[in-house]
This record gives C-alpha cells, sequence and structure tokens, in this order.
C-alpha cells in the first residue's frame, strides 16, 4: 500500500497559471472564482479508498439541492463543509491540521446574519455593502455551534459545501483571522455553483473532456460528455454493460492481489 499512501493520496501539485472568472468584480459575491492550469499532472487517487463529490453539473438538480437543501436545514442539516488545516506557529507538533481535512455540517442563517458582521468578515474593502443575489450566495453556519467547536475563517475560503454527495458550492467569505475562534464562531458566505456551470459547460468544455479522457483509470468506461439541448448542463453518459464489466474485473484483481 504504499505506492496508495506517497503517489496517489497526498503529494504536491504547482499551477502553471490561474484564470478569474470574466465577471469577477471586488464590488460583489457573483463570479468569485475562477480555474487554474496544473503545470504537472494532478494525483489520481485510488478511487476504493479516496472518495471525491462530483460537481453538480446539472444546473436544474442544482437548483433543487439547494432549495431541498434551504427547506430542510433548520432541523435536518445535512450540507458537509470540509476544510483543510491552518497553521499554527510553536504550537503542536505534528502538524495534524495541515495532513487531516476537517468536515462537519452546516446550516443556513437569514442573510441579515451575515450582514450585521461584515466588518468582521475576509473580503475586499471595496466591497461595503454586503448583498445576497438570490441562488448565488448564502449566510451560512457550522451546526450545532455550542457542541461543535469549530470554526470556518478566512484561510478556509474555496472549501466544498457538499450536499447529497454533490459538490453544490464554494466558501467566499468568512471570519479575518483576529476574529476566527472556536468559542464564538462567526457565519460564513457560501457561493453556489450556478453561474459555474455555465462557464464550464460553454467555456471550458474542452477542459473537462480532457480531465474526463485522463481519468479513465478512476471512472472505467467513462469516455465523454452528454450537453443538454440548451447549452446549459452537461452530465455523464448511463454506464454501459462494459463498464460494469471493467469494474468488476478491477475488484477481483484488487482482492487477487491483497491475497497474493
Amino acid at each position: 500500500w504504499r505506492s496508495h499512501s506517497t503517489e496517489l493520496k497526498t503529494g504536491t501539485r504547482f499551477v502553471s497559471r490561474m484564470t478569474p472568472h470574466p465577471y469577477c468584480n471586488p464590488h460583489h459575491f457573483r463570479y468569485f472564482f475562477g480555474m487554474v492550469e496544473l503545470a504537472t499532472e494532478p494525483i489520481k487517487p485510488f478511487r476504493l479508498f479516496v472518495n471525491y463529490a462530483p460537481v453538480e453539473l446539472d444546473a436544474n438538480q442544482l437548483l433543487k439541492k439547494w432549495y431541498n437543501l434551504r427547506q430542510t436545514s433548520a432541523w435536518n442539516p445535512l450540507a458537509q463543509l470540509t476544510t483543510w488545516g491552518r497553521y499554527y506557529k510553536d504550537k503542536y507538533q505534528p502538524k495534524m491540521l495541515l495532513d487531516f481535512k476537517l468536515r462537519y455540517q452546516i446550516r443556513f442563517l437569514e442573510w441579515d446574519v451575515c450582514q450585521r458582521v461584515i466588518d468582521q468578515l475576509a473580503w475586499s474593502r471595496f466591497n461595503k455593502d454586503l448583498k445576497s443575489e438570490i441562488n448565488n450566495t448564502f449566510c451560512m453556519q457550522v451546526s450545532d455551534v455550542p457542541n461543535t467547536l469549530v470554526s470556518v475563517c478566512e484561510h478556509d475560503r474555496g472549501a466544498p459545501v457538499v450536499w447529497e454527495d454533490y459538490l453544490i458550492g464554494i466558501v467566499v467569505s468568512a471570519a479575518k483571522a483576529e476574529h476566527c475562534s472556536l468559542i464564538n464562531p462567526l457565519p460564513f458566505v457560501v457561493h453556489s455553483l450556478e453561474d459555474a456551470e455555465v462557464y464550464w459547460t460553454n467555456v471550458e468544455r474542452h477542459i473537462l473532456q480532457y480531465f474526463i479522457d485522463n481519468s479513465s483509470h478512476v471512472f472505467p468506461g467513462l469516455t465523454g460528455l452528454v450537453v443538454h439541448s440548451d447549452g446549459r448542463s452537461i452530465f455523464q453518459p448511463e454506464p454501459t454493460t462494459t463498464a460494469i464489466a471493467w469494474t468488476i474485473v478491477g475488484l477481483l484483481m484488487l482482492l487477487l492481489s491483497a491475497i497474493i
């Protein structure tokens, strides 16, 4: 399993180019995302042990997921947020927070809750008027704050929000470092991937196709994308008999290698 630990699970990759969304503007939260081009090949996880939540690329399904999340999270907050570690100087060794991801549940809050703490959130000095745009930006908080002792802060910006096993949003604004507190965590702002769908499907579709073409070892039989007639969303084709057969063969080979 050494190769799994050193080659398929961890590692360092460098970014050769970063491209913000063409409409990215410091005065609002919409389009506050971009794409990066890796200088080397991406880290390819061993699918059976390291899972990634796929992006919800179907526009209608994405809107439905956000709607359901808002309706149910008041009493059943199932949305999950995964953050990475924060570096603390002269503290614990080994730096556990740098080596392990943190995952917890989050829920919706009324937008005015985020509005009241705008000066404590990490954001551009140009954005003096924090605004919510329907189906795009939401105010959220960690579920069960008194018993959780976690906080979402500025070093967590870009962290993924997952609902029903699909990536549906990212954190775009959270508590500044000086206001990052486990005892009194501040709410944070999440951006829906709705705008990113259009960007990916119409502007960067060839990049998605390239990713799928080079991920056949992870998704056997996945060779193309199906584009909806409206051009707004794409989805993976239905699994074929060949794909299922190769998956079974792969599992049997894995079992055989473990026995040997």
